[in-house]
């Protein structure tokens, strides 16, 4: 006959054993995606059917494919594919520029995501990137990004063409978008829920050569953008952002690309740690005027919940709003549009 305490000990070892158990499966990711199935539309269903496409399932380690190992017009099905930053490291999936070969890829996925706490310094989430993409008219379809440092960055000259659409972001604590670079891009019927900065476009003396985009453009459209408070930060105050856009405005870091923004709504919940919410702005270099990035813009909406007054200049394009239901109502019919049932992957309940 066992002993009391010996009784009580296997109960206890049973009930640890259990919770294991138990967190283990929390933590695992389901295999069938919790987007709805049309997501992404035309444009998907076109790169699911090109004639050459690779299949990614499962978990992925990092992803790393060089140029000439994609032929043109490469289609990557990764609809049941997923990267978890603490087994495909803090670069999980990379499209690098080398030889020949690789323009025109696109990709259908599902997500890619990590599980680093709040906490986390800014400084390391610096070092962390959702997708980095070196390759020309690159496209990604219904892809979910959370908690990462950046959420996409495209990180190079040739770099150029860009379409993200149908991509949900959230917990972003760098840059959402990162085009230091300043090639051309299109954002399009994305939710970028949580930035610390969510449009970047800065060049640096370190480039060579410097990016010259004045005859680029990025296009965001019938997208949300939550510029979101992060727990740590690079400057000033915590919780706290950086600007709302971080584009070149002296001619030692190059220039920026154009940019129109169209039926956008874009939720500031407070003043940035540095900088400010001013929309971006150049020196014309052959007539020394200041002059808007932003000059193509309609129907755009600033659901500012800070106090008092917004506290920035607004193009007349904006409308500026203190209800938050406008955001709250955009952002419920984005997910019902695009999630089954309007419930997220798993990356947001596992945090």
């Amino acid at each position: 006959m066992r002993r009391p305490a010996t009784v009580l000990a296997a109960v206890l070892a049973a009930v640890l054993a259990a919770v294991v158990i138990i967190i283990f499966v929390s933590v695992e990711r389901a295999d069938e995606s919790s987007w709805s199935a049309d997501v992404g539309g035309p444009d998907a269903a076109a790169c699911l059917a090109r004639s050459d496409v690779v299949t990614l399932t499962g978990e992925q380690g990092k992803w790393t494919s060089y140029a000439e190992d994609l032929p043109d017009g490469a289609g990557i099905d990764a609809r049941t594919a997923w990267w978890h930053r603490a087994s495909a490291s803090d670069h999980p999936f990379v499209l690098k520029e080398a030889g020949g070969g690789g323009s025109d890829v696109c990709v259908v996925g599902d997500e890619i995501y990590s599980s680093l706490p709040d906490s986390t310094p800014w400084e390391r989430w610096h070092d962390i990137y959702g997708m980095t993409i070196e390759l020309p008219e690159f496209t990604v379809n219904r892809l979910r990004i959370h908690n990462m440092g950046d959420g996409i960055s495209f990180t190079s000259h040739a770099a150029d063409d860009w379409t993200i659409r149908d991509v949900h972001m959230s917990e972003i604590h760098d840059d959402c978008v990162e085009n230091d670079y300043a090639n051309s891009g299109l954002i399009e019927d994305s939710l970028l829920e949580g930035c610390y900065v969510p449009l970047s476009a800065e060049g640096g003396d370190w480039m060579d050569p410097l990016p010259n985009g004045l005859d680029e453009r990025v296009t965001v459209r019938d997208t949300l953008i939550w510029h979101k408070p992060m727990p740590t930060v690079y400057k000033g105050a915590a919780p706290g952002t950086g600007p709302l856009f971080k584009w070149s405005d002296r001619p030692e870091e190059g220039y920026g690309p154009m940019l129109s923004m169209h039926k956008v709504i874009i939720r500031v919940d407070q003043e940035p740690g540095f900088d400010d919410l001013e929309f971006p702005m150049f020196t014309d270099p052959s007539t020394g005027d200041p002059k808007p990035y932003l000059d193509d813009c309609s129907n755009n909406t600033i659901v500012w919940l800070g106090s008092g007054p917004y506290p920035a200049d607004v193009p007349s394009c904006f409308t500026v709003t203190t209800d938050r239901a406008v955001w709250d109502d955009a952002v419920a019919e984005w997910k019902a549009a695009h999630y089954v049932d309007g419930v997220p992957g798993p990356g947001a309940s596992r945090g």
